[in-house]
């Protein structure tokens, strides 16, 4: 697993970056920082995962009180649990699934094999070391028969008063006793989408009583590209303040269209995507960003063969 997948960045909680990315027979998260490789052996790990978000089953509270977690922000039906590990290598842990009202373990995770319904490989030498988990498709971990997908994820430390170290999504109340009210949803689910797809994935918040400004941007925002310049990848982002149809496209220094990024409709927030310019010709570039048919703003990039 580790090191063989592409993924997209999708949130940052705590120093802690998470990405994301399914391909087809697993879903994967990779997060930075000393998430789960622990001299103490108290941090946690958890991901949980709605199957059926127009269903009724499903529990609102975690299995395990690790950081004193009170309530998930749907009805979960999955959450798979991971141990800490002192030193970098495969780590065990249980995929709990809901029988009735009451969790119980449906199987248990033991090292370098996905058909226990999960694995994870402990990085955090550095910060910038991935902790890659991989939750499988199959009946130990979520199933097949599901084609839209809410989740969440966040580290805690072992106890009722231990401390909750990140959530993400990161609109998350991250103190002790926390309800968490903010979750990713997917649909359309499918080999080799990736997460960071304005259209296929998104954040919601259920949060009542929460300053909007900590949820949504106040402003929408064409960034700088980095790198710039760039051969032969650079990463573009956008900053929507509403949901909107959005056109990001690509033009030649004399205004002659390239290539379109992203056409159709976005979901408040920030946004990034990669951009290959491996056909691109030497030289100056220009990306251009309109919103429900407004033109917001154009920036310049520079391709260097």
């Amino acid at each position: 697993m580790k090191e063989y997948f592409h993924y997209d960045y999708v949130g940052t909680s705590h120093d802690r970056d998470m990405y994301l990315t399914w391909g087809s027979n697993a879903v994967y998260f990779g997060i930075t920082g000393y998430t789960l490789q622990d001299a103490t052996l108290k941090n946690q790990l958890f991901l949980a995962f709605d199957l059926d978000p127009k269903g009724e089953s499903g529990s609102t509270t975690p299995p395990s009180d690790a950081g004193g977690v009170s309530g998930l922000p749907f009805k979960a039906d999955v959450v798979v649990h991971l141990e800490p590990w002192e030193s970098f290598d495969y780590t065990t842990g249980w995929v709990y699934t809901l029988n009735g009202s009451e969790w119980v373990v449906g199987s248990s995770i033991d090292g370098f094999d996905i058909g226990y319904g999960a694995m994870a490989w402990v990085g955090g030498e550095t910060e910038t070391t991935l902790t890659e988990v991989a939750v499988a498709f199959n009946n130990a971990g979520l199933g097949e028969d599901f084609t839209k997908i809410r989740m969440m994820v966040y580290s805690a430390e072992a106890g009722s008063g231990g401390a909750i170290l990140c959530a993400f999504p990161d609109i998350n109340n991250t103190e002790t006793g926390s309800t968490f009210t903010a979750y990713y949803e997917a649909d359309s689910l499918g080999s080799g989408m990736m997460a960071s797809n304005p259209n296929d994935l998104w954040i919601v918040n259920t949060g009542v009583g929460i300053d909007p400004s900590k949820n949504f941007p106040q402003t929408t925002i064409l960034h700088e590209n980095y790198p710039n310049p760039f051969n032969p990848k650079t990463t573009i982002s956008i900053t929507l303040a509403e949901n909107a149809d959005v056109d990001l496209s690509v033009f030649d220094v004399n205004g002659q269209y390239i290539k379109m990024l992203i056409s159709g409709f976005v979901h408040a927030g920030h946004h990034t995507l990669d951009m290959d310019g491996s056909l691109l010709s030497s030289g100056v570039h220009i990306y251009r960003l309109l919103v429900n048919g407004q033109m917001v703003d154009s920036k310049k990039m520079v391709y260097l063969k």
